[in-house]
């Protein structure tokens, strides 16, 4: 099968199966929830006695779901044999029984019995997955595969490029599935491929676990567990015997995770064991990334990770662990970009660090347990960090262009540092000094949302486009509530909307999709068309108490690209313990509120749309809220289908509505915005186009408090981050990326550029500290950041164009460990400072200005009244790409 154009299979569908039987099929996990499924692979004549080929069965099943317009298709548990390969057809889920290995470790449930292409390494995907497809709750096992032979297979899974969309492939997912031995787990790329998103996968892949390359929108990997005890204990036959002597083999072949190019790659709470290299950064025809991870886990691995080459934007390690057998972290003199490191552990036998590459490797309250550090080229930026072996040495060779080693604690009395004394950009003080300690965030959000019931209640709806569906799916709905709970099941279409929507206590309204989806997987779309013009009206579906809406898409038909309307919330929070889960918004106005109501517990993951005025509203006092994976694109009403079908007279210069939106957001979206709330968990969400990316704001006379926020990224925006209002409790930002600019492409005309961007403004009101750990920061700003109240804290951060540098108009600014990699006019502004504003550890690529007059001062201390600057290194070697 071709690679560059994936076609359904036309086999033909049995006639008994026809039509699909709905019913849930229910999760035994603490964190799983409910399927609603249409087809079992037994209806179309599938086995399951691991003899068995079948192959043509779940091709059959899948294609017949397909039909439907989407849904999931069940696997019970059981051996199913292959001798082919399947394709898994747009918004089309495969799933069948799991058991988590991590509290049993014999391998379980459905299990997926592969003998395709043996010995062959380059051929087709036993899995091939097209636009929002899922795979969940399986295993897929090699039984032909002899752990003292390894011979190789091709991907078990990939993502693969569609034909009729240039190649785009959006959102596949892999959800608690096991990948017990298989040379090779999961592909993404060399095409140009978006939104893949791996979540609880566990196993043993042999050659390469994951490869990820030219994914230019947001891929995901959380709570991904690669180790040879999956296989070896798996209590499946063939398991290796010789436990040990496949250990060495996995030790001196297999990588666990490749990543080439993937602008942005989110990854959080992964454990790799037992490789030859844990993670390898690379460039593929002269392609590389940025990625930032958060607890990740590398042990017993020869290099835990190796950063060949990567583009100039940067790679971010907060709460990670990374020790090597040989190495803990390895870079290629082809390395340009930064590495950013916030209490991490670090350890090698030989070496914790190796650095050959020309950028800058920032560590700040890193623990080095083992092994020296050497750099041969490029920077070193160690701040407040610990070397726990007496034995460890720092070697900045003749190569190295600059470092900053200051209030480091060594265990010996003389610390063994060896440099070129000749170097004036070398600077090395053991003054101990505060800093603000990052918080910590143990374990992933929680998941498991569910109704009170999961009985079903399937909604019998025309299809003509034009009926007003409201009534009958409220009666539905009235009828689960009064049943105590249920799950309200809508089978993909379109179904127009007049009216509101309430779901009652214990009460799911769910669409076909088991995962997340773009919007141009279409699937099951409610048309709103009431309430036009009036922003303050009932919205599209109101959540009552312990209720939740998944799976569902949502389009305004009447939206106009060039003359823009009103419309109220499009979901609305009424109590406590709501969830939305999974579900888009093409073209909303207004999204999700979780503020006009006190929402405690609201949970919301993977939000995906194209907002235009507001994205996710969270306030009114609510407490314990989780807003996770969401994904704001202009390109989800860019590249659906909805306006040919809906408004044809539209679609003819896409170029000219793409400006229109991006002008209107860039002037007028609040893509998530804060206000009163407590102890609020913000994780891994994107915006792309917004006037503030992200907003922190009062409300009522009350700001957010104990906010947390990790792995955020704002692209192309005005204001990435503001920060309008905020107590007495410190705001933490772990592994930001923020990006402002005013347009992407030629075709945005001048009259479209904005004013008064920054990456961060922190406004006059704040009265709390903002507190930013492992910032990414890059585009075209006017100025890097605002500080006009509260306390700034930039610890570990870099600016690919800081334009005009910080402005300090009445705040507090603490910029540790910094750099700037561009020339500036002034790296900071000011008229006068009335609170302290601290420089240390940071380095200027070319030129330190203040007040856009240059400062001779490069290195040392130089205290002036509340300025204070300590070892600050300008050297136009550094590097500023």
């Amino acid at each position: 099968m071709s690679k560059t154009i994936i076609a359904l299979l036309s086999l033909t569908i049995t006639s008994f199966a026809a039509k699909p039987n709905w019913k849930v099929v229910h999760n035994p996990g603490p964190e799983q929830s409910p399927s609603v499924v249409g087809f079992a692979v037994q209806d179309f004549g599938a086995k399951g006695d691991g003899k068995t080929d079948d192959t043509v069965a779940f091709q059959q099943a899948l294609d017949a779901m397909a039909k439907q317009g989407g849904g999931a298709v069940y696997a019970p548990a059981g051996h199913y044999a292959f001798h082919g390969h399947l394709t898994i057809p747009r918004n089309v889920t495969l799933r069948g029984d799991w058991a988590d290995p991590t509290l049993n470790p014999e391998i379980k449930g459905t299990i997926l019995n592969v003998y395709t292409d043996k010995g062959l390494e380059e051929g087709t995907a036993f899995i091939s997955m097209l636009d929002g497809t899922g795979v969940k709750n399986l295993s897929i096992w090699y039984p032909e595969q002899v752990a003292d032979k390894i011979v190789p297979y091709p991907a078990a899974i990939e993502q693969v490029p569609i034909e009729e969309w240039q190649g785009n492939n959006h959102c596949v997912t892999l959800e608690n599935v096991t990948l017990v031995n298989p040379y090779q787990g999961f592909k993404s790329g060399p095409e140009n491929l978006c939104l893949h998103y791996l979540r609880n996968v566990h196993g043993t892949p042999l050659k390469k676990g994951v490869f990820i390359h030219h994914c230019t929108d947001i891929g995901r990997m959380e709570s991904v567990h690669f180790s040879p005890e999956t296989w070896i204990n798996s209590g499946l036959p063939g398991a290796p015997k010789f436990a040990n002597k496949f250990r060495k083999w996995l030790l001196k072949n297999g990588t666990a995770i490749h990543i080439g190019r993937s602008d942005w790659e989110y990854a959080a709470f992964i454990t790799i064991r037992g490789y030859n290299t844990g993670l390898f950064v690379n460039e593929i025809n002269n392609m590389g990334g940025n990625s930032q991870f958060y607890a990740l886990d590398i042990s017993n691995c020869e290099t835990a990770f190796y950063n060949e080459a990567a583009n100039g934007i940067g790679y971010a390690f907060a709460n990670c662990k990374l020790k090597g057998n040989q190495i803990g972290v390895k870079t290629g003199k082809r390395l340009g970009g930064p590495i950013l490191m916030h209490d991490c552990t670090i350890a090698g036998g030989d070496h914790a660090i190796i650095n050959a590459g020309r950028g800058r490797v920032a560590l700040q309250h890193c623990t080095i347990e083992a092994g020296d550090i050497t750099f041969s080229n490029g920077t070193l930026a160690m701040v407040d960090s610990e070397l726990e072996d007496k034995d460890s040495a720092i070697r900045l060779e003749k190569g190295c262009t600059a470092a900053t080693i200051l209030g480091n604690r060594f265990n010996r009395r003389k610390p063994n540092i060896q440099f070129d004394s000749a170097n004036e950009n070398i600077v090395i003080d053991h003054e101990q000094m505060e800093f603000a300690k990052m918080p910590v965030l143990k374990r992933p959000p929680a998941r498991g949302h569910k109704p009170a019931k999961n009985d079903l209640f399937v909604v019998d709806l025309p299809t003509d486009w034009k009926t007003d569906c409201t009534a009958k799916i409220q009666a539905t709905l009235d009828k689960a509530g009064t049943n105590g709970g249920g799950i309200v099941f809508i089978p993909a279409g379109y179904y127009l909307l007049k009216g509101e929507l309430t779901v009652p206590t214990g009460v799911e309204l769910r669409g076909c999709a088991e995962v997340p989806t773009h919007s141009m997987s279409e699937g099951t779309t409610l048309m709103p068309v009431g309430n036009r013009g009036k922003a303050d009206a009932a919205p599209a579906v109101a959540l009552m108490e312990k209720s939740g809406i998944r799976g569902i898409h949502f389009y305004y038909p009447e939206q106009e690209w060039d003359n823009i309307k009103p419309y109220p919330f499009t979901i609305q929070s009424r109590g406590s313990d709501v969830y939305v889960i999974y579900v888009n918004g093409v073209n909303p106005y207004q999204f999700v509120d979780f503020k006009t109501y006190r929402s405690d517990r609201h949970f919301a993951d993977y939000i995906g749309g194209a907002g235009i005025q507001v994205g996710i509203q969270i306030g009114g006092g609510s407490k314990d809220g989780v807003v996770a994976h969401t994904q704001f694109n202009t390109h989800y009403w860019l590249r659906s289908n909805h306006d040919a079908k809906f408004q044809p007279e539209v679609v003819k210069n896409t170029d000219k509505k793409w400006a229109g939106l991006w002008k209107y957001q860039k002037s007028n979206l609040d893509a998530l915005a804060i206000g009163d709330c407590e102890n609020e968990l913000l994780f891994e969400n994107f915006v792309y186009g917004s006037k503030y990316g992200l907003l922190y704001r009062e409300e009522n006379g009350r700001s957010p408090r104990n906010s947390l926020t990790i792995g955020h990224g704002t692209d192309g925006s005005r204001i990435s981050l503001y920060v309008e209002s905020a107590n007495k409790e410190p705001i933490s930002l772990i592994n930001a990326k923020l990006v402002c600019m005013d347009h992407f492409g030629g075709d945005i005309k001048p009259d479209h550029v904005t004013n008064n961007k920054s990456y961060a403004w922190v406004g006059k009101e704040v009265k709390s500290g903002i507190q930013m750990f492992n910032t990414m920061m890059w585009g075209k700003p006017n100025y890097t950041a605002r500080v006009d109240g509260g306390k700034l804290t930039l610890q570990v951060a870099t600016y690919v164009r800081p334009g005009d540098g910080i402005l300090v108009n009445g705040g507090a600014l603490d910029m540790i460990n910094n750099h700037m990699m561009r020339p500036t006019e002034s790296t900071l502004n000011f008229e006068t400072l009335n609170k302290p504003v601290r420089l240390i550890g940071s380095s200027m690529a070319e030129g330190f200005n203040i007040n856009k007059k240059p400062r001779a001062e490069k290195s040392g201390t130089f205290e002036n009244g509340n300025l204070h600057l300590k070892g600050v290194v300008i050297n136009k070697d550094i590097t500023k790409n």
